[in-house]
C-alpha cells in the first residue's frame, strides 16, 4: 500500500487510521517534493507531473515486491477505507474478471486485465488536449451505458462515472510498473501539453483502448470498417482530427480497466456527490427495501453480509488478555467498545447510483465534499480511538516494524497505525498524527498518549508506547 503525499497533515492522518481498523498493510509514504529533491512553493501541475516519476522509481525498486503481488496506490490524502482488507482483494479480483467477460464479448477477443483504476464523470486531458483527444475520444465505453443510451449518447460529463481517475489504483505489481514506466517516460518528453497525472494516465488508457478497437477492425479485414469506426466512436465530435497513431513497435497494452460500479473506489465528481450513509438493517417481514435512482434495491452486498464486522472482531481480539501482557496494556475507558455488532448495524457510504458501497472514499476538494461531515458519518469514527488501540497492539506497532526493518523484511514489514518510508524509515503513529485528536477522534480524551494524565507504557523491548516518561 503506497500513500502519496505529504508527511503529516490532517488527511494523511484519516487515511493512516481508517486503513490501520481495517487491517490494511502498513503504508509507504511517498513524499513527492522530499523524494525528488524538489523546491518550495511549485505549482500544482508539477507537484502533480511529479508523482508519476515518484511512483515510478518507487515500483522500479523490484526488491519491494514480486511481479504478483498486489499494489494499492492512493495518491490523495483524503482517502478513506470503509471495508476491510481481505473484501479489498476479493473486489479486485472480480473487478478484474468482469473487465475480461466484457471486453471479450465486445472485441472477441482475450485482454486480461490487472490494473484497476477509480473512475470519474469527466475526461482528464479535455483541458489541455481537447474533446477530440485520444485520451478522451477513445476512453472505454461505460458497459452499462447501452441501457440508458439516450441519456449518455456525446457525453462529456456523464452521471456515470467514465473516465479514469488518478487519485486511485490496485493492480498487479508487474503490469502497474510498467504503466507508470510507459508514463514517466512519456513525462521526459512532453512539452507540458498534458502533464498532470491523471492527463498522462487517461491518455495512456484511451492509446490502450484505441488499440484494441484498431486491432478488432483489421482483424475483420475491413480498412473502410476502420475508418468508419475512428469517425463514429462512441466520444468523436463533429469537426475532430483524426490524428491518431499507433506506431508498430509500441506498446499499448497494460491491462488498465475502470471500476465503473464503484465497488473499489468511489470518487464523488463536481455536483454529482451521489453518496449517502446508510444503515443496512434487515428488513422486517413484508417491507420491501427501499429503491435507489434506478429503482434498484438498497441491499447489503452479500460480500460484506457474510463477512464479519472488524469491530466484532477486535472485541474478541480484546479479550484475548495475553495480549496485553508486552503491548500496548488494555485500558477499559480507552478500549470500550460495543459488543454483538454487525454490518447491518454500521452506517455506510453509499453509491445511490447503482447502488455500491465502495471500499474507499477518495476526496481531494475539501470544501466541495464537506469533509469534517462527511468524517463523522464513517462508522468506525464513534470508536475510532479504541480500534486504533486494538490495531496497533494486535499489530504490535512500532515493535514489529522495528523487527522487520532489523531484518529486511520487505514483504512483511510489520506495525500498525504508522508509515513507512522509501529509506526503511518508521515513524509510529504518534509521530506522524500527534496533535489532530480532536479531528479524528471527536471523543474529548485529549492527545494521545496522554489520555488519563500521560502515565507511560513499555513494550518487552522497552520502547515507550504512550504518555511521557
Amino acid at each position: 500500500m503506497v500513500v502519496v503525499g505529504s508527511e503529516r497533515s490532517l488527511g494523511l492522518c484519516r487515511t493512516l487510521l481508517s486503513a490501520a481498523v481495517l487491517g490494511y498493510p502498513p503504508p509507504l509514504l511517498l513524499d513527492v517534493p522530499f523524494i525528488l529533491d524538489m523546491e518550495e512553493d511549485l505549482t500544482q501541475n508539477t507537484l502533480d507531473s511529479a508523482k508519476i516519476v515518484a511512483i515510478d522509481q518507487y515500483l522500479q525498486d523490484r526488491s519491494q515486491m514480486h511481479n504478483e503481488d498486489i499494489v494499492l496506490i492512493v495518491e490523495s490524502s483524503d482517502s478513506w477505507f470503509q471495508l476491510p482488507y481481505h473484501l479489498m482483494v476479493d473486489r479486485f479480483q472480480t473487478s478484474m474478471d468482469i473487465l475480461n467477460y466484457w471486453y471479450g464479448l465486445e472485441n472477441d477477443a482475450h485482454y486480461p486485465h490487472s490494473v484497476v483504476f477509480a473512475s470519474c464523470n469527466q475526461c482528464q486531458t479535455m483541458k489541455y488536449r481537447g474533446a477530440s483527444h485520444t485520451g478522451c475520444r477513445h476512453t472505454p465505453v461505460h458497459p452499462i451505458t447501452t441501457i440508458y443510451e439516450a441519456a449518455f449518447k456525446n457525453s462529456l460529463f456523464d452521471l456515470h462515472q467514465v473516465f479514469l481517475h488518478a487519485g486511485a489504483v490496485i493492480g498487479k505489481a508487474n503490469d502497474t510498473r510498467a504503466l507508470y514506466a510507459r508514463a514517466a517516460g512519456r513525462l521526459r518528453r512532453k512539452d507540458g501539453a498534458a502533464s498532470t497525472s491523471g492527463n498522462l494516465l487517461t491518455e495512456l488508457l484511451g492509446e490502450q483502448e484505441f488499440a484494441r478497437k484498431t486491432s478488432k477492425a483489421l482483424l475483420q479485414g475491413s480498412e473502410a470498417g476502420l475508418l468508419d469506426w475512428i469517425r463514429n466512436s462512441p466520444r468523436s465530435g463533429a469537426n475532430q482530427s483524426y490524428d491518431d497513431v499507433l506506431l508498430p513497435e509500441g506498446r499499448y497494452e497494460f491491462g488498465v480497466g475502470l471500476d465503473y460500479i464503484s465497488s473499489l473506489f468511489h470518487f464523488p465528481t463536481g455536483e454529482y456527490n451521489n453518496i449517502t450513509f446508510r444503515t443496512y438493517n434487515e428488513h422486517p417481514v413484508g417491507q420491501r427495501p427501499q429503491k435507489s435512482t434506478h429503482r434498484m434495491s438498497f441491499r447489503l452486498p452479500s460480500d460484506i453480509e457474510s463477512s464479519h464486522a472488524p469491530i466484532s472482531t477486535t472485541v474478541s481480539l480484546l479479550s484475548n488478555r495475553t495480549l496485553s501482557s508486552h503491548q500496548m496494556p488494555f485500558n477499559a475507558t480507552l478500549d470500550r467498545l460495543p459488543r454483538n455488532i454487525s454490518w447491518h448495524n454500521l452506517s455506510l457510504a453509499t453509491d445511490v447510483r447503482i447502488p455500491s458501497v465502495p471500499a474507499v472514499l477518495v476526496l481531494d476538494n475539501e470544501k466541495q465534499h464537506n469533509v469534517e461531515h462527511m468524517w463523522s458519518q464513517m462508522w468506525f469514527y464513534p470508536w475510532a480511538r479504541a480500534l486504533l488501540r486494538a490495531s496497533i497492539r494486535s499489530g504490535e506497532g512500532t515493535e514489529a516494524a522495528l523487527l522487520a526493518a532489523s531484518s529486511n523484511a520487505t514483504h512483511s514489514k510489520g506495525g500498525q497505525g504508522g508509515v513507512w518510508f522509501p529509506n526503511g524509515h518508521w515513524l509510529e503513529w504518534g509521530a506522524v498524527c500527534s496533535g489532530f485528536e480532536e479531528e479524528l477522534f471527536g471523543d474529548g480524551m485529549g492527545p494521545w498518549g496522554k489520555e488519563g494524565g500521560g502515565h507511560p507504557e513499555y513494550n518487552r523491548l522497552g520502547l515507550l508506547l504512550s504518555g511521557e516518561e
